[in-house]
Formats: C-alpha cells, sequence, structure tokens
C-alpha cells in the first residue's frame, strides 16, 4: 500500500495480526480521509472491520516487538 509510510506501517505490514483487549484482528486496510482513525482492521471473531489510530497501531506494534516505520 503506498499510503501505509504515512501512518507508520510498513506495505508488509498488512495482512499482519495482532491482539488487542484479547480479541485477534488481522490489519486490511487504510482509510486516508479519516486522519483520527486511518487504521482498518478486521476482527477474526466476527469479521467486523474496525478503526484504529496510528498511535494506538504503533503501541501495538512496539508491544508485539515489531518496528515502527516512522
Amino acid at each position: 500500500m503506498a499510503y501505509a509510510n504515512m501512518v507508520g506501517l510498513e506495505p508488509s505490514d498488512f495482512g499482519m495480526e495482532f491482539t488487542q483487549r484479547g480479541d485477534t484482528y488481522t490489519l486490511c486496510g487504510l482509510k486516508t480521509r479519516n486522519r483520527k482513525f486511518p487504521i482498518l482492521a478486521k476482527k477474526a471473531s466476527d469479521g467486523k472491520i474496525y478503526k484504529f489510530t496510528e498511535d494506538g497501531m504503533v503501541r501495538i506494534k512496539a508491544l508485539q516487538g515489531l518496528k515502527a516505520s516512522k
């Protein structure tokens, strides 16, 4: 994804699974016009798409030992 670096992600991060508050999500896209919640992830248990902040995703990556691109 061409815009991944704008929100602290690498293009290779898409498809990455992560856990937030006991639920598993898969990073699936960006909504670049949404400045507050630009990162989209699909919840494994119900298949719904949820929005995440850039800062929230940087923290999630840090907790999982992944390096943020910013």
